[in-house]
């Protein structure tokens, strides 16, 4: 099965018109190295648009009003802009519009390539070319558009060169202003990696990790969210259930303070969640209950593993039940009591005190799954608890039963 994921890009104004520019006034033949990245601009003069100059008397006037000389009949040619620009993600970039207002004519460049011509002669521009064609009326404030090719953008900043350029040297006016827009994918996330709070559990537990990861699908490829628990610090070993999945358990053979980290991948970023597990060892005390310093001392007796009252069920099973090691009548077994009729059936333990169960069944061993039908709480003494099974009315020919401590 193949998945395919689309993504859609957005809109995205990298230079808004009304920005303010940086502009020589000045009449002078700046040749081509103005149009550069590196080009330094420190000492122009600046101001928002719209730029230009003899508009007032048309009850538009500019925002910055611009210099052309001293000689109204020999205004200067060629006015220059530049702007910079900040790109985050350049490459998710697809899509690049310019929006130019120009009267008369004008060429813009990014990073020191030519993007638009607009109103200019073809082959190489000086400063005292001409527009061929004067604007008039809305001409004078429309917006021209052009697509951009994105990858001419630069991670980082970026600078955009405007000429504007007349059509006579007596010409009444001149307009500039100039819009960047784009569109661009969704940029990748990292993770977010969540573990809950700190826990402090009996060495005979398993601690429950319940972490949450998130995340946006990014990059595509790989798009692909791993995760993994480990051990970042601690005196024993420790057991993952289930070491990929964010939400499993951990098994601890050595109390101590454990410190366990989930990380998240998605194939470009990797982020990480720590929890810290206080392990106690309340078996030690319990042990000293039932046993002798000499027995104490005797793994072969007291250890976790041993079985001392040979009832099927180790030192450390009967600690997590509550049992007593040295009474093999103590012990955590579920009975299926006879009855003259075959249902309901009746199933009976005993309960210890303090201690949760819950009696699940399973229709079919290795095919089926263990279902709770009845979850008995804890009680201050021991007692005996009996529970009843209809069955379904057309159930298998078998089921299995079992009794469990929730959590152990």
């Amino acid at each position: 099965m193949a998945i395919t994921i689309q993504l859609l890009p957005t809109s995205f104004t990298l230079v808004s018109t009304g920005s303010v520019w940086k502009y020589n006034d000045l009449g002078l033949d700046l040749g081509t190295a103005w149009r550069e990245f590196s080009y330094d601009d420190s000492s122009w003069a600046s101001g928002p648009a719209e730029l230009g100059y003899g508009h007032a008397a048309e009850n538009r006037p500019e925002a910055t009003v611009v210099g052309y000389g001293t000689n109204a009949n020999a205004k200067y040619i060629t006015t220059y802009f530049r702007r910079s620009f900040v790109v985050i993600n350049a490459a998710s970039f697809t899509e690049l519009t310019v929006n130019l207002m120009r009267d008369d004519g004008a060429a813009v460049y990014l990073n020191g390539t030519n993007i638009f011509v607009s109103n200019l002669p073809n082959g190489p521009i000086d400063y005292l070319a001409l527009a061929p064609n004067s604007m008039g009326g809305a001409d004078e404030y429309a917006f021209f558009s052009a697509t951009v090719a994105p990858a001419l953008l630069r991670e980082g900043t970026n600078v955009l060169a405007v000429e504007v350029h007349q059509t006579a040297p007596n010409s009444s006016d001149i307009s500039f202003d100039l819009g960047l827009t784009g569109k661009h994918l969704p940029v990748d996330q990292p993770p977010v990696v969540s573990v809950g709070a700190n826990q402090i559990i009996d060495i005979a537990q398993l601690a429950s990790l319940n972490g949450v990861v998130s995340d946006d699908g990014l990059p595509i490829p790989p798009g692909l969210l791993t995760n993994g628990w480990s051990k970042v610090g601690g005196p024993g070993a420790v057991t993952f259930v289930n070491a990929a999945a964010a939400t499993t358990k951990a098994a601890f053979i050595q109390a101590g303070v454990y410190t366990l980290r989930l990380t998240a991948g998605d194939g470009a970023n990797t982020r990480a969640a720590d929890v810290i597990v206080t392990v106690t060892n309340g078996v030690a005390g319990w042990k000293a209950q039932y046993f002798t310093p000499a027995e104490l001392a005797n793994p072969a007796i007291s250890g976790d593993l041993a079985d001392p009252d040979n009832d099927g069920h180790n030192n450390l099973q009967e600690y997590i039940a509550g049992t007593n090691p040295r009474d093999a009548a103590s012990r955590l077994a579920l009975e299926v009591l006879s009855s003259e009729s075959a249902t309901p059936l009746r199933l009976r333990f005993t309960a210890m005190s303090g201690k949760s169960y819950s009696v699940q069944f399973n229709n079919g061993l290795g095919v089926d799954r263990w279902r709770a039908f009845s979850d008995v709480g804890p009680a201050p003494t021991n007692r005996i608890v009996e529970t009843l099974d209809s069955g379904p009315i057309d159930g298998p020919a078998a089921r299995f039963y079992r009794v469990v401590i929730p959590g152990d």
